[in-house]
């Protein structure tokens, strides 16, 4: 054994550590790491495509100018007010008024997802009312009102003010992402331990 040790100090005697100044970022690690949160993005817009149905007779009817409201249990019925009377802010908008309906799916997961993503909490949804489409009146809407309702990231959805679209248009309000709840728990432990 001390024969081995010897050996090894033997070998090594002629090696240096490696300053700071030479150490390069793990570049390939970084690629990686993109790719795999890619994939996982692309995994879970395939979960929602298979999972939110464009079957026709797998929804319930909107009607074009039926104000449309739902609400995830837990929602306070303060912030719901505010979101009915457009209080919120919203940054971005999608508009998916005219689309086919796989179409509009994919714009609709594509677009909260990238609002959940980015940490948005509000977001804003065209849909138009339908009057003349087929086969009932307000397809697309009830379309857009069903995938909302079954989205995990959505936690309210109510139809627009009339200056924003009134019932051709919903207000989404979006769960806080993973990032934004790290972040408040971090700022409300601020200042918490020994002063």
């Amino acid at each position: 054994m001390h024969d081995e040790l010897n050996l090894f100090l033997n070998e090594m005697a002629d090696v240096k550590p490696l300053k700071a100044d030479e150490l390069q970022p793990d570049i390939h690690r970084n690629q990686l790491d993109g790719n795999l949160e890619q994939r996982r993005a692309q995994a879970q817009e395939s979960e929602y495509l298979a999972k939110l149905t464009t079957d026709i007779g797998m929804i319930k009817p909107v009607e074009p100018d039926a104000i449309f409201a739902y609400q995830e249990q837990g929602v306070q019925g303060a912030v719901f007010r505010n979101l009915k009377n457009g209080h919120y802010k919203f940054e971005t908008q999608l508009d998916v008024h005219g689309y086919k309906v796989k179409q509009a799916r994919a714009a609709v997961i594509d677009y909260i997802l990238n609002m959940s993503e980015l940490g948005q909490r509000c977001a804003y949804i065209i849909h138009g009312k339908g009057y003349k489409s087929q086969p009932f009146p307000g397809v697309l809407k009830s379309f857009v009102c069903h995938w909302l309702s079954e989205m995990e990231e959505v936690l309210a959805v109510h139809s627009a003010l009339r200056q924003h679209g009134g019932t051709g248009a919903v207000y989404v309000m979006l769960a806080k992402s993973a990032q934004s709840k790290i972040d408040t728990r971090e700022q409300n432990h601020k200042g918490v331990g020994f002063r």
